[in-house]
């Protein structure tokens, strides 16, 4: 099983999930395991991927991360975990949103009223100063 724990992330930032494996070999079987897990765009192209091993006697749960390039687009986008152990493999798959990226700059109209506001200020002084 396979739960991504950010739903909804900004570029550059980490995708983070939890991988639930059950070994169902019997009591005290260790499994060891494969685990290549990988971010992809929704028609299945690769955007970053990572492995690692380890080993499995009842129940493991790994917290998978992989960090998101800065230049993703915003989408949705596939968290995928494929599982290799003794001849067999096993694929799981969750979903989460990348968000366009807050920008620290002002919005356009925030400057265009500030500018209007000043202006209004300076003929308002220029007009008392006239009376």
């Amino acid at each position: 099983e396979l739960e991504v724990l950010s739903d909804r992330v900004e570029p550059g930032e980490s995708v983070k999930a939890v991988l639930k494996l059950t070994n169902v070999g019997g009591p005290r079987a260790k499994v060891d395991v494969f685990n290549t897990y990988a971010i992809k765009t929704m028609t299945g192209d690769l955007v970053n991927e990572r492995s690692d091993t380890f080993a499995v006697i009842s129940e493991e749960m790994r917290e998978l991360t992989i960090d998101l390039p800065s230049n993703i687009e915003p989408g949705m986008y596939t968290f995928e975990s494929f599982v290799t152990y003794t001849g067999r493999e096993a694929m799981t798959t969750d979903t989460f949103e990348v968000i366009g990226k807050e920008s620290d700059e002002l919005p356009i109209i925030w400057i265009i009223l500030g500018i209007v506001v000043v202006v209004l200020i300076i003929l308002i002084a220029i007009w008392r100063t006239r009376r």
